[in-house]
């Protein structure tokens, strides 16, 4: 300013700056909205236009899944003495459950902006349907002309998603059908979460959450000791509800980044107590609620896990998580979760007409298995769920949404993409 003044010419006057407007958020499709200061609902990232459902890909939570559904297949196919007392079947199932809270609860978040919620609701289902239901079906209606696993004596219960009230009334597993429990449970907690998250009020949120927290780790811990001769008393909704919960809490960081910060730094400490829990387990070691213990600290360290890789592990973690075959198999872990319990029938069909024999040893079933169950899931994939989820994109949340954008089934973003994991959770970069 001083040499323009020696030179003769005015100095520059500096317009003043305004000060910052709230940042916008969107709605599911893509329509950009004030923050109300009263942050009355919950600010969500903006969505690319268009797009009706936030498709932000985060592959290594596909990679989890993959790890899941193999867990899973792992308990189904293996005898106890390769099993080692360790929870495989359990520890795939809850990673599912917190997964699915987390998913599911995200997409309803950004769905409270929405003008019509009702029409939302409604939408939400059949988008919902559309992506379940006609595996689910067709694998049904098989099963009962095939007559796999008892299916024509319990169809009913499978066609209503009552699975897990099913098996727990019987007090037994249902053969081949024993993994239904799980969608059951998911169809159960459908039928009340999306109304809950859509029509509270936006601060309630944290609290409906920790609520169904509360719920499921009451029914963890008291149930057994109410009914102690009682078997399957984990197939029942309520006692699943601990890690649907938690991810569901997981979708609240944008409304409460202080709470969840704190929550997933202490959670970090879950997967070690979980490793020591699970060893003194196999040790020999009893006492009373150890079981329990070792199944909520494994629940817990998935809530850090999850939170963990939504904002992505770097390094030697980050690169196994994004390995394509995993992420191949996350995206066909529900077919595989539904037919790997079948795959006996393939096998035994394949070895009967080409070996005249099914008299196999483990190690020549299991991989036999293998080919079958991706091979169905692979097929699924491409012939029937992708297809199929590519109608949704026709199905919006909104009224004056343009159809035929694509919405992949994929997870929400929950955080800004340029965070980092430390300042998540407050730490220096």
């Amino acid at each position: 300013m001083e040499l323009c003044q020696r030179q003769g010419t005015p100095p520059a006057v500096q317009s003043p700056v305004p000060p910052p407007s709230p940042p916008p958020v969107s709605c599911c499709h893509g329509q950009a909205i004030r923050v109300p200061e009263s942050m009355t609902d919950v600010a969500v990232p903006n969505p690319p236009s268009g797009v009706d459902e936030t498709p932000a890909h985060m592959p290594q939570l596909d990679a989890l899944r993959a790890f899941a559904v193999a867990s899973v297949a792992y308990m189904h196919w293996m005898p106890k003495q390769y099993q080692y007392g360790l929870p495989f079947g359990s520890a795939g199932v809850q990673l599912f459950f917190v997964l699915s809270g987390f998913l599911i609860t995200s997409i309803l978040v950004q769905c409270r902006q929405a003008t019509d919620r009702s029409f939302a609701l409604r939408n939400f289902y059949a988008r919902r349907f559309l992506r379940i239901f006609p595996l689910y079906y067709s694998v049904v209606a098989v099963a009962w002309i095939l007559d796999l696993g008892q299916m024509r004596s319990t169809v009913l219960w499978h066609l209503c998603y009552l699975s897990n009230i099913h098996f727990f009334l019987d007090q037994s597993w249902g053969r081949s059908l024993s993994h239904f429990w799980s969608l059951s449970v998911e169809e159960q907690f459908y039928l009340f979460w999306p109304v809950v998250v859509l029509f509270c009020r936006g601060k309630d949120l944290v609290f409906w959450c920790l609520a169904l927290c509360g719920v499921g780790l009451l029914s963890n811990l008291c149930l057994p000791w109410l009914f102690p001769g009682t078997k399957l008393l984990n197939v029942l909704p309520n006692s699943n509800f601990f890690a649907l919960g938690l991810g569901g809490l997981l979708a609240m960081r944008p409304a409460s980044p202080t709470l969840l910060r704190r929550l997933l730094a202490w959670s970090a400490v879950a997967l070690p107590i979980f490793v020591i829990v699970a060893a003194a387990m196999v040790a020999g070691v009893r006492f009373r609620g150890i079981g329990q213990l070792r199944s909520l600290s494994m629940i817990v360290g998935f809530f850090w896990l999850i939170g963990r890789a939504s904002v992505g592990f770097n390094g030697w973690a980050g690169r196994v998580l994004t390995l394509p075959i995993l992420v191949f198999l996350g995206r066909i872990s529900y077919g595989i979760y539904i037919l790997h319990n079948f795959s006996d029938w393939p096998v035994n069909l394949f070895c009967q007409r080409v070996f005249g024999t099914t008299d196999l040893t483990l190690f020549q079933r299991i991989p036999l298995k293998t080919i079958a169950t991706l091979m169905g899931a692979s097929v699924s994939w491409f012939c029937l769920e992708r297809p199929l989820s590519r109608l949704k994109s026709r199905i919006p949340y909104r009224r004056n949404t343009t159809v035929g954008t694509q919405s992949p089934e994929t997870e929400p973003p929950t955080i800004p993409p340029t965070a980092s994991f430390a300042q998540l959770q407050g730490r220096p970069t």
